[in-house]
């Protein structure tokens, strides 16, 4: 659903009004290190505790990966021109959109923590289960 929304909501040249940019955000753990692939000529070395293809990570390091845990799952900004009593400067606003399913997805509370600090902040952020409810988050910050 991400990707269709992001995909209908980013548009316009960057720097203008009304252009928007967002990004999928996934947050997750992964792994890095040095890594043996397992093979048909090595698994019997390794006495049957791998299959083929398996993967081996030598002194693993954890890899955050996202931005932040409870973080929106688009994120990125909305351009803004800031009008004649705001000296006609081009802003770009923080926008943080997490989709939800049509029916049944809830907020967790790091998430609705997020939510709240970007508002605060002068951000754009809210949740959506549509298109259309996307657009108007996009469009209820109080200069757009």
């Amino acid at each position: 659903m991400c990707k269709a929304v992001r995909g209908a909501l980013c548009r316009g040249p960057l720097g203008q009004p009304g252009a928007v940019r967002l990004w999928e955000n996934r947050v997750g753990l992964g792994w890095t290190g040095q890594f043996h692939v397992v093979t048909r000529h090595n698994l019997q070395q390794l006495r049957g505790a791998l299959r083929s293809e398996d993967m081996i990570i030598r002194g693993p390091r954890a890899l955050p990966a996202g931005f932040e845990p409870g973080s929106g799952d688009l994120l990125g900004f909305r351009c803004v021109r800031i009008e004649p009593y705001h000296v006609g400067l081009t802003v770009a606003v923080f926008v943080s959109l997490e989709g939800k399913r049509p029916s049944g997805g809830r907020l967790e509370p790091r998430q609705r923590q997020w939510r709240e600090n970007v508002a605060a902040a002068g951000g754009i952020a809210g949740v959506f289960r549509c298109e259309e409810e996307a657009r108007e988050i996009l469009n209820s910050w109080p200069f757009a």
